[in-house]
């Protein structure tokens, strides 16, 4: 590190990779230093030494390996404002539910004629805005039988029809629509990024460029690596290669 901030030297520090090495060199030289005075863990510090295998993600514009990573990368870095706007409004109507449940389980919890254990059951899933928010999350997108059931068996049957409604309208249309915003996003990503469809079109290329050598060896009929007139004129006799040559959209006629 010395020796390239001796060779950059204000240029050194325009490079946000240097500047996380010299922050990991520094926490290790803090841990060494006053290791026996520190009031935290040093293996902490040690492991910021892990971001540098973020340094990594370069490879992904250059193998043609991480295509797809690239792909993944670039679709979520382009998501984030949905999935924020996404957050808030699953936000939104998980504290509603969230509230409205609690507020109707209430008189049953604090009912001192009712079973003490069916009441911590009830408790357990909906005694606080803590605990309902964590239900509601679990009706949603997890196992909501067991809050569903907490309800149904202990409070009232009428619980089911509003905890199925929550289900169908929000754990499923809601959710089934955010999930396609976000594949909309992805395809919205493949289809305007420059490097992808600069992929795009090289893996194309390279496929048709190999169904052509395949077309071209199979009419060299004497294998000689050159094909000759009356070689190619045969081989555009045979109705398999006329279907062939059609399906990679040539047009025989032309020749």
């Amino acid at each position: 590190i010395i020796l390239r901030m001796f060779a950059l030297r204000t240029e050194f520090f325009r490079d946000f990779w240097n500047v996380v090495d010299c922050l990991i060199v520094a926490s290790w030289l803090l841990s060494v230093a006053i290791i026996s005075n520190m009031v935290f863990d040093p293996l902490l510090l040690r492991l910021v030494r892990i971001v540098r295998l973020v340094r990594l993600l370069r490879l992904v514009r250059t193998v043609q390996l991480f295509d797809a990573l690239y792909l993944m990368t670039t679709a979520i870095k382009s998501s984030l404002s949905t999935l924020l706007w996404s957050i808030l409004l699953l936000m939104l109507f998980l504290v509603m539910m969230g509230l409205f449940l609690q507020k109707l389980a209430e008189p049953y919890m604090l009912d001192e004629s009712k079973p003490i254990e069916k009441r911590k059951q009830v408790f357990m899933f909906y005694g606080t805005f803590s605990r309902s928010m964590l239900t509601m999350f679990e009706i949603t997108l997890g196992n909501w039988m067991p809050p569903c059931r907490a309800l149904v068996e202990h409070v009232s049957e009428w619980f089911m029809l509003l905890i199925l409604t929550h289900k169908l309208v929000i754990g499923f249309s809601v959710v089934s629509v955010i999930n396609a915003v976000f594949m909309q996003e992805t395809f919205k990503v493949a289809t305007s990024d420059t490097r992808i469809m600069l992929m795009t079109r090289e893996r194309a290329r390279k496929v048709h460029l190999e169904k052509i050598k395949s077309l071209f060896g199979h009419a060299d009929e004497d294998g000689d690596g050159r094909l000759s007139f009356a070689e190619f004129h045969n081989a555009f006799d045979d109705p398999l290669v006329t279907s062939y040559v059609s399906a990679l959209d040539l047009d025989i006629h032309e020749y």
